[in-house]
């Protein structure tokens, strides 16, 4: 006569589930009454989350870095990025692959889960500084030079194709950029003037970028965070000549059109920032000017979704003050300089 073990697996020494029970499995083939037993009883596997980290890549820097988003610290050596002939200043990912383009026309990935040097992925359609975003499936690429606007399939390595054009002055240098799955965001930026404009764009339709509203306050070299429904700009240049910083963080819901609102403050006034984010914390880092006593290696963050002042966070260990970065959209991964 058969008789019937744990797991209806045929066997002597049958494996009850284990902990512990967070991202784990309970293997064989399992009845739904035996499943309920132990799921009563607290035994059996439940879905987590999986760890959040921000990747790094060198401006004019050979090495990696990645930081656990979740735990207040500092960023740890991760790897090479493998080329410090160019200023990386874009950064956008998917949850596995992340993207860089500079001061060339280069474009680079890396694989997110390995702590590998970089391959290189294409070209954008001009050269220049840049900012990018992402929706974990389109990159968006900002140049900085001009008002064009390049988008690459992150999973397909190949040469950006034209997107549209910005929907302000071209030469719209040091502007910020985020997004949710469905729009990216870009605001700020110098030009012919210094702007408080915010644009946005639908990922999956081509066509020029449109007016979305309002910062609080003009300014360039900013730096912007999404968790996915809200993003958030923060610090900036206010003016180049006499230089005069903000501390200022704006947030918008970016669903819905309109101005910008106040957030809180950054610990310093500072500019050139960079930000990445995870599903629920912003961090700002890498500012290479500002007010007294700003650090160009310190890490600041912000819960996204409940307004507030920023915090320290931990310092950079890789990466060079001055970079920029963007953040996917769904929060599980992002890049940083």
């Amino acid at each position: 006569m058969t008789k019937r073990y744990l797991g209806n697996i045929i066997t002597q020494n049958p494996t009850a589930p284990a902990g512990p029970f967070q991202n784990s499995a309970a293997p064989g083939v399992w009845s739904l009454a035996e499943a309920l037993s132990y799921q009563k009883g607290g035994l059996w596997p439940v879905p987590g989350n999986a760890p959040e980290y921000i990747y790094g890549f060198g401006n004019s820097n050979s090495a990696r870095g990645r930081t656990l988003v979740s735990s207040l610290g500092n960023q740890v050596s991760y790897g090479t990025f493998g080329d410090a002939s160019n200023a990386y200043e874009g950064g956008c990912s998917s949850n596995v692959r992340g993207l860089a383009s500079g001061s060339s026309n280069t474009i680079l990935y890396f694989t997110l889960a390995s702590d590998g040097g970089t391959t290189d992925f294409g070209d954008r359609t001009v050269s220049g500084q840049c900012e990018s975003t992402s929706n974990n499936t389109r990159g968006i690429i900002y140049d900085n030079a001009t008002n064009v606007i390049d988008y690459v399939t992150i999973a397909s390595a190949g040469n950006a194709t034209d997107f549209g054009n910005q929907d302000y002055v071209a030469s719209n240098t040091g502007i910020a950029a985020a997004a949710s799955t469905t729009r990216a965001v870009n605001g700020g930026g110098w030009g012919s003037e210094v702007f408080n404009k915010i644009s946005y764009l639908t990922f999956s339709s081509t066509g020029n970028a449109s007016d979305f509203g309002d910062l609080t306050v003009e300014r360039g070299y900013l730096g912007a965070v999404s968790n996915g429904t809200r993003a958030c700009f923060s610090g900036g240049m206010e003016s180049p000549a006499p230089t005069s910083y903000t501390n200022r963080i704006d947030y918008i819901t970016i669903s819905s059109t309109g101005n910008a609102t106040d957030f809180g403050d950054m610990v310093y006034a500072q500019g050139t920032i960079s930000g990445s984010a995870g599903a629920t914390r912003g961090l700002f880092m890498g500012a290479d000017r500002g007010a007294s006593g700003f650090s160009a290696t310190a890490m600041y963050y912000i819960t996204i979704a409940s307004a507030g002042n920023s915090l320290y966070f931990g310092d950079l260990t890789v990466g060079g003050a001055g970079a920029r970065g963007a953040s996917c959209c769904d929060g599980t991964v992002a890049v940083q300089p």
